[in-house]
């Protein structure tokens, strides 16, 4: 991570042993601290957020023991967590890794990979002095559960009825678990530790 390079893992049954040969630098082109790696469905595509300060690197996985870098999406300062729609056109990545200067960014990034385009950014959180410290997606839920057309500057619908749904899960959950982790984070540590038993006062 703090080398801001990526590895492959390559187990030779002959031998019974790994072998570890370098697939990418991130120095070079000016990034640094790389920390989630997330594969699509079918396992062909690869991608890793690096923090600092703050991109989706995309990588094409069709041969895991040499992944081939593709392009880099700028996202924000502590890109880290992202997850994938469940029709894989658009990833979300959570900007916030600890509290770290320059990492902290607060927002989610919203990535068209179809358009290979950043659609914008959600600073709900953002805007409160919140931030987001994961996201996930939930299966789809009965009822009328769907979101609102988001609109571009040009009045363009940025995303489609088909996937609304689903972004409305993933970033309704992105706000809620950001939301209680910052209320615990704000609470007394007597508080806490009644919300969370392994919380304890130093």
């Amino acid at each position: 991570m703090l080398e801001g390079t990526l590895w492959a893992g390559v187990w030779d049954p002959a031998s019974r042993t790994f072998s570890f040969p370098q697939v990418d630098d991130f120095g070079s082109r000016q990034q640094g601290m790389p920390l989630e790696m997330l594969y699509n469905a079918k396992g062909d595509r690869l991608f890793v957020t690096t923090a600092k300060p703050g991109f989706v690197n995309l990588y094409d996985n069709s041969d895991p023991q040499q992944p081939k870098f593709l392009k880099t999406i700028a996202a924000a300062g502590g890109a880290h967590h992202s997850v994938l729609s469940p029709d894989e056109r658009y990833l979300f990545v959570q900007n916030s890794f600890l509290n770290l200067d320059g990492m902290n960014d607060g927002s989610i990034t919203v990535i068209d990979l179809k358009a290979d385009k950043v659609l914008g950014n959600i600073d709900t959180l953002k805007a409160q002095g919140f931030n987001p410290n994961c996201i996930m997606l939930l299966p789809n839920q009965p009822g009328d559960l769907r979101a609102s057309r988001i609109i571009d500057g040009a009045g363009g619908d940025v995303l489609s009825r088909e996937s609304s749904r689903s972004t409305a899960v993933a970033l309704s959950v992105a706000l809620l678990f950001a939301h209680i982790r910052c209320d615990f984070m704000r609470a007394p540590l007597r508080r806490r530790s009644r919300l969370c038993p392994s919380a304890r006062a130093g």
